[in-house]
């Protein structure tokens, strides 16, 4: 099944996507999708995201200012594609706002710095957009993850969240080879700092109110994605994981999938 259907998306959405495993495949290949069908679509992060590989349907957009990049991003959107929004580069470009197709790339560039949050709010609005999708956490490649005080940073607008968790962290320690903040998810758990993770620990994470659910308007539709399910073990406990998570009230859904393959999603669990 592909993204947009399995994640129930209507027109006009922010979707914003938290948590570990694989957000940033997910975002791109969303991104992909909806571009296929038609729609237009706008990729930012309010925090950071890796620098895609430059690809025909994709165009960077570099400004300091919402105003300032509108026109550009107008202009892109309805001659098709997807606009990639950010405010800089880890390593600053000049002139300070830069339009155009990875403009002065010169080497590995690795990160594209985040928008506010208000600005992504306020492309929802435009009709000239269709989609907004928004990377809005950090993970340093792990599969799983708790938030610091300052994280995440998701749009006040969001209509979807999707909180990402990699199947593979289960079986591992608690540690900081598989996990993003260790001592914090331990912390939040009441868990020993060489706990295993199971899939209860990846379910109770998910649905905590300072863990998967940390800053998520109570008005947005909240999607799990169980990613990197590879096998049918994977799979029995990443329904493990559905299934006790569908117990909160405030999980619409659990895609049980893996983003780097296609169809990404494999399964949907509901109530």
């Amino acid at each position: 099944m592909q993204l947009s259907e399995a994640l129930g998306l209507k027109g006009k959405e922010l979707v914003s996507v938290v948590g570990a495993g694989g957000k940033t495949t997910i975002v791109f290949g969303l991104a992909r999708e909806l571009a296929g069908l038609g729609k237009r679509v706008v990729v930012t992060t309010t925090t950071m995201i890796r620098e895609p590989v430059p690809e025909d349907w994709f165009e960077l957009i570099l400004s300091k200012e919402l105003r300032a990049a509108k026109p550009r991003l107008k202009s892109l959107l309805r001659a098709g594609g997807v606009a990639i929004l950010a405010r800089g580069r880890t390593e600053e470009t000049s002139p300070s706002s830069v339009v155009g197709k990875w403009p002065n790339r010169v080497g590995p560039l690795v990160k594209l710095k985040g928008i506010p949050p208000d600005w992504a709010d306020e492309l929802r609005q435009e009709r000239w957009v269709d989609y907004t999708i928004a990377e809005a956490d950090g993970a340093r490649g792990r599969s799983l993850k708790a938030p610091a005080d300052h994280e995440p940073v998701i749009p006040a607008g969001t209509t979807t969240a999707v909180v990402v968790a990699g199947i593979d962290v289960v079986g591992k320690k608690l540690g900081r080879e598989a996990v993003h903040r260790p001592e914090r998810v331990a912390e939040i758990l009441g868990l020993g700092p060489a706990a295993d993770v199971t899939p209860e620990t990846v379910a109770a994470l998910l649905v905590h109110p300072e863990g998967g659910l940390k800053g998520v308007p109570l008005r947005a539709k909240v999607v799990i994605f169980l990613n990197k399910v590879e096998s049918e073990l994977e799979a029995s406990l990443a329904r493990r994981i559905g299934e006790l998570v569908l117990f909160s009230p405030r999980i619409d859904r659990v895609l049980i999938g893996a983003a780097l393959r296609e169809p990404p999603v494999a399964e949907v669990m509901r109530r």
